[in-house]
């Protein structure tokens, strides 16, 4: 069922299906709930109540305009939860989307029972990733085509491009865009840190890193790890887009930790 909530003078979209214990998927920059998740979501929702909910810059989500901030990404999704009378939850957030449900379970711990974080990164430390973001904003400025090809050599591994389809692959560079909130996506990646969060963060937490990561290397997601107390770490050998590299070696991982580890 879509619903769209009024939250922070701002309007919300999220989805929510199946039933059972809740469990909510958060998306990356670029891309929309939908477009991480939507082909996932079966995957949960035969024993969960699922809820993938749209942020600041995607879907049908609005926001008051100007830069998007990081708090009123985790407020949207936070409102989603109280919305859906979800709480507390199993928050799972991918790329941007794991700074949003860390910042949530640091800011709202009543709302958050279990946390998986995927493919996420402290604080930008390390200048090849400024460089590579830096890239990625200027390329959404210059040239579509050039855009496009970048951005799929840095969301896959060299396995997973390598053994694909021309044609077919031809067809999925035409589907990338880029449009204003997509922009302002990027520009969110490359000012959001959590480095004051995660130290505070007490809730079971599963942290995940993409070994062929080329957009965000998998060392971020090994410092999330450290800097999170108690928190378990897995690595899968995949590029960034995990969510459609290497979707059910992801499920596995999600749904291991989700339902052998206990809820604090």
């Amino acid at each position: 069922m879509a619903t769209t909530i009024s939250a922070s003078g701002t309007s919300v979209h999220y989805i929510a299906t199946g039933s059972g214990n809740p469990l909510v998927l958060v998306h990356g920059a670029g891309g929309n709930s939908e477009a991480n998740w939507g082909h996932l979501r079966a995957r949960f929702d035969d024993r969960r109540q699922v809820i993938t909910p749209n942020y600041a810059g995607s879907g049908e989500t609005t926001d008051p305009g100007g830069d998007i901030d990081l708090n009123l990404a985790v407020e949207q999704v936070a409102a989603s939860i109280l919305a859906a009378d979800a709480g507390p939850v199993e928050l799972v957030g991918f790329s941007l989307g794991s700074l949003v449900a860390a910042s949530l379970a640091a800011k709202h711990p009543e709302l958050v029972k279990k946390l998986v974080l995927i493919a996420g990164w402290v604080t930008h430390a390390d200048p090849r990733q400024e460089l590579v973001v830096g890239l990625w904003r200027k390329l959404a400025d210059a040239d579509l085509d050039i855009y496009r090809k970048f951005l799929t050599l840095y969301l896959f591994s060299p396995r997973h491009l390598g053994a694909q389809d021309r044609q077919a692959l031809a067809q999925s560079l035409e589907g990338i865009e880029v449009t204003a909130n997509i922009i302002r996506q990027i520009e969110l990646v490359g000012r959001a840190t959590v480095e004051a969060f995660l130290p505070s963060i007490q809730t079971p937490t599963l942290v995940v890193g993409l070994t062929q990561d080329q957009l965000v290397p998998v060392e971020n997601a090994r410092a999330m790890h450290r800097a999170i107390r108690g928190s378990i770490y897995r690595e899968i050998d995949s590029g960034h887009l995990v969510v459609w590299e290497r979707p059910e070696e992801l499920v596995a991982e999600i749904l291991n930790f989700l339902d052998k580890t206990p809820h604090s």
